[in-house]
C-alpha cells in the first residue's frame, strides 16, 4: 500500500475519533474512489482496539444529534368513569 494512502487513513482517523474503520473505508470509496478493505484500514490505524464509536458518550450523541430526535409515546388511561383515553405523546428534544 503506498505511504501517502497510510498517512491519510491515519490521520483522518485522528481528525475524527469516533470513525471506525468501516467509515473510513467507505470515505475513501465515495470521496476519493480508493477501494480498500475495513480491515486493511484496521491494519495502519494507531488504536489497540478496534473503535467501534466507543469514544462518544451519550450526551455527546445527544448533544451533536439534538436537532434530529424526537421521542413519541402512546398509552391508554383509564378514568374514574371507566372511560378509556387514549393519549399519544411527541416531544422534540431540540
Amino acid at each position: 500500500m503506498p505511504r501517502n494512502l497510510r498517512e491519510l487513513i491515519r490521520e483522518m482517523a485522528h481528525d475524527n475519533p469516533t470513525w471506525g474503520e468501516d467509515r473510513i473505508a467507505d470515505e475513501l470509496k465515495i470521496n476519493l474512489g480508493i477501494r480498500i478493505s475495513p480491515r486493511t484500514v484496521r491494519k495502519y490505524l494507531n488504536r489497540k482496539h478496534p473503535d467501534r464509536g466507543a469514544n462518544q458518550r451519550w450526551a455527546t450523541f445527544v448533544r451533536n444529534e439534538a436537532k434530529a430526535i424526537v421521542a413519541c409515546d402512546f398509552f391508554i388511561s383509564v378514568t374514574l368513569s371507566f372511560r378509556a383515553l387514549y393519549v399519544f405523546v411527541a416531544m422534540e428534544i431540540g
